[in-house]
């Protein structure tokens, strides 16, 4: 599943890309942004997904943000999420 290749396989990848900006860079200020929430619920949808599946959608950047976030602190570098500046 996407999420679970979010959690499983992404970190490592993401442990390697950013080892590899820090090598190539060591005194840069590295900005990791984070997804926004893709949908809005408690409402009707023009692309026909019900609010179960924009549910899932947002959950899974939310799973994607954390693993975002997380490798990105490990590294040294900055997560900002844009999750409020795209709500609404």
């Amino acid at each position: 599943t996407a999420v679970g290749e979010m959690n499983n396989s992404l970190p490592g990848k993401l442990d390697s890309l950013y080892g590899s900006i820090r090598s190539g860079a060591p005194s840069a200020q590295v900005v990791v942004l984070g997804y926004p929430r893709f949908y809005q619920l408690s409402g009707s949808c023009i692309a026909g997904l019900t609010e179960a599946e924009r549910t899932a959608i947002n959950d899974a950047s939310d799973v994607l943000n954390g693993v975002l976030a997380k490798r990105a602190a490990d590294a040294g570098f900055t997560f900002s999420s844009v999750v409020d500046e795209f709500t609404g």
